[in-house]
């Protein structure tokens, strides 16, 4: 199993916030955690990512609130 960390700018559900979301990745596909933290800015949510992680960036056909994608 791997993890996975997304940073929205701003989704629908947040509007006034950055939000980081969890994901564990299994055999099966990308499986949610159920927290999601809270973020001002950019750089907040940046901070909450663990050490070591690495930066993918966006793919092209990524939905807009997608900011960036942590592995």
């Amino acid at each position: 199993m791997s993890i996975l960390y997304v940073i929205y700018d701003h989704p629908a559900d947040y509007p006034n916030h950055y939000v980081v979301r969890q994901f564990y990745i299994t055999k099966e596909g990308p499986h949610p955690a159920k927290a999601a933290t809270l973020h001002d800015t950019l750089e907040a949510a940046r901070a909450t990512i663990p050490h070591g992680m690495k930066n993918l960036g966006r793919q092209p056909d990524d939905d807009p609130i997608l900011s960036e994608v942590w592995m």
